[in-house]
Formats: structure tokens, C-alpha cells, sequence
């Protein structure tokens, strides 16, 4: 289900950082829970893993249609992900933005669509950042 086939009697020193990633995501599903947190699993891995751990993570999710609330930093992880991207402020952390992902799946990263999301999505951030980076009022 996850890639694993012929590492099944590894030690999990004897995994990469994508198969541990793997594996952790094996481990959540065989409890089989309504709601699945995961807070930036994917950010110690190289970008190559990292785009084939999303499309492993999007095929799954088609499968199980579990809840998934997905923690990132990466605004085009959070695109490619997501069927609503919640942006938040820089302080406090509070909501700024939701917004609906109305793209067909399997996502184009290239396309369109998708980089008007990633516009809309960086430019709210840009803003909140600008606060933080403001000079303080004398």
C-alpha cells in the first residue's frame, strides 16, 4: 500500500527518511482514525522524495477518503494537497484566510489555475509578513 514491498524485516535504522514517512503513515491508518494530523511530515526530506511522498499521500487519501488536517509551510505542498488552504496571520497566529482548492485531481502544479492559487496564497502571506518587518512606530 505504501512502497515498502522487500523491506518488510527492516529495522527502522535501516529505512530512509521517505520510508520512515511511510511507515509512520501505515501506522496511523491501521487504527484506522476519523481525522489525521500530520504537522510538515514531509520537510526532512529532499525534494524528490517529497514529491513522490505526495503522491503517494494524495493516491491513499482517494482511497480512504480519511480527514486529513495538513500542516506546511510550502504553499505549493498546501495546493497540491488540499481541497481548503487555511492561511494564518504571523502574530498572533490566527486565521487570515480560508480558501476553497476547486482543482481536479490529479493536480497540475503547472497550470493555470494552479498558480493563481499560489499568487493568492503569497500575496496574503506577503502581507503578514510586511507587518512583522515594519518599522516600529516612534
Amino acid at each position: 500500500m505504501v512502497g515498502l514491498t522487500g523491506f518488510e524485516r527492516r529495522f527502522p535504522h535501516e529505512l530512509s527518511g521517505g520510508m520512515r514517512q511511510r511507515v509512520a503513515l501505515i501506522r496511523v491508518l491501521a487504527i484506522d482514525p476519523q481525522i489525521m494530523l500530520m504537522d510538515e511530515p514531509f520537510a526532512a526530506v529532499d525534494a524528490q522524495t517529497r514529491t513522490i511522498l505526495q503522491r503517494e499521500l494524495e493516491q491513499l487519501w482517494m482511497q480512504t477518503k480519511k480527514t486529513v488536517v495538513f500542516v506546511t509551510h510550502s504553499v505549493d505542498e498546501a495546493i497540491y494537497l488540499s481541497d481548503r488552504v487555511t492561511v494564518m496571520t504571523a502574530r498572533p497566529g490566527v486565521i487570515k484566510a480560508v480558501l476553497p482548492i476547486d482543482l481536479p485531481r490529479p493536480r497540475d502544479p503547472t497550470s493555470d489555475t494552479f498558480n493563481r492559487f499560489r499568487r493568492d496564497i503569497t500575496q496574503l502571506i506577503e502581507v503578514e509578513s510586511r507587518k512583522v518587518f515594519a518599522p516600529a512606530a516612534p
